[in-house]
């Protein structure tokens, strides 16, 4: 019967041995002076100038909503518009037996927030999605179908 602790040392080991020649992949620091390696998450590197862009850079959290008792429009996440300039959604919604799973981008111009829906996924359409900016914040709004819908959202944030 195969070891798979050793398994797990010898496929890290391949891993660290194919990257070795990439500094960004054998261990980084970012601007908190935390060493990061290939056990968690590195900074990106960035194509044109081969700096590192910092993870502070970007702000990634988690949440979870419950829409009110109405169908009307509410809001279901904000953000600054002169400190992030894109944010990536990835929502789960149900409500009883409907389900509903996308993933959504916002971008912004600091004036139009344009939005795509994209990876839909529902056994019932349970809300639609838009954005608008409003007072200096962008805002990712829904309009429920039904009432009551429990939201669970990850959201990746990149300053401008």
């Amino acid at each position: 019967m195969p070891n798979i602790n050793n398994k797990v040392v010898d496929d890290i080991a391949r891993f660290r041995a194919a990257f070795s020649s990439v500094d960004s992949a054998v261990a980084l620091k970012s601007n908190k002076g935390t060493t990061l390696n290939s056990y968690g998450i590195i900074d990106a590197l960035s194509s044109k100038s081969n700096a590192n862009i910092p993870l502070s850079d970007a702000g990634i959290s988690s949440f979870l909503f419950v829409s009110d008792s109405t169908v009307n429009e509410q809001i279901l996440d904000s953000f600054s518009y002169t400190e992030f300039g894109v944010a990536k959604y990835i929502i789960y919604a149900s409500s009883g037996l409907s389900k509903q799973a996308c993933e959504l981008l916002v971008l912004h111009d600091g004036v139009t927030p344009i939005s795509v829906e994209y990876a839909n996924l529902a056994t019932t359409l349970l809300t639609y999605f838009h954005a608008d900016i409003v007072g200096g914040v962008v805002r990712l709004l829904i309009t429920p179908s039904v009432a009551n819908i429990n939201f669970k959202v990850l959201r990746t944030l990149l300053t401008i």
